[in-house]
């Protein structure tokens, strides 16, 4: 969704500015504006998609998955594989000055 967002934001904003009109949603010239940065977006993430589903990180659309027994009712990762990203003390820190000063600083 990332990779999607990071071309659509920008193909949007550039073509919102150069076309007169197509800020309206009622307008045809918006829903152009907005198909194609949906397909720059497109463009964008597939790469990743890809990437994360020859990974077993995403499944694919056409996966089919294992019936599950009675032993795997809890379970919904769907088997994916899970990555635990570890957050060093002082990143976390300075994460949340940074949240707070520019939460509360004016």
């Amino acid at each position: 969704m990332n990779c999607l967002m990071a071309a659509m934001v920008p193909v949007a904003a550039i073509a919102k500015a150069n076309v007169p009109g197509s800020e309206s949603p009622l307008s045809a010239a918006f829903w152009f504006i907005m198909s194609m940065a949906l397909l720059a977006g497109f463009i964008a993430a597939y790469p990743m998609n890809w990437w994360l589903v020859s990974n077993h990180l995403k499944h694919g659309m056409m996966t089919v998955r294992p019936k599950k027994s009675n032993a795997d009712q809890g379970k919904e990762d769907g088997g994916m594989k899970w990555i635990w990203v570890r957050v060093r003390p002082v990143t976390a820190v300075w994460l949340l000055a940074r949240f707070l000063l520019l939460k509360y600083y004016k």
